[in-house]
């Protein structure tokens, strides 16, 4: 899937995941041939991010001085 999405579009593809080989993140101009291309050769999901995405936030919820307790949560943008 990495040769397909370079040969259509994306400047660069990565594997991702456990060692299923199952996952690959890909930087495209073309998103529409690239993914095209790849569900041809039976990609299924695909999650598109955004640059402006602003990642991981940290909520700090309790702070007694000593000791944070904080929540972690995602903010996947479009």
């Amino acid at each position: 899937m990495m040769k397909v999405a370079r040969e259509n579009g994306a400047l660069a593809a990565k594997l991702a995941g456990a060692g299923g080989g199952e996952t690959i993140m890909a930087l495209m101009l073309e998103p529409e041939r690239t993914m095209r291309a790849l569900k041809e050769v039976g990609a299924e999901v695909f999650i598109e991010l955004s640059l402006k995405a602003e990642g991981v936030k940290v909520e700090i919820v309790e702070d007694d001085g000593q000791w944070r307790l904080c929540r972690f949560f995602n903010c996947l943008g479009r």
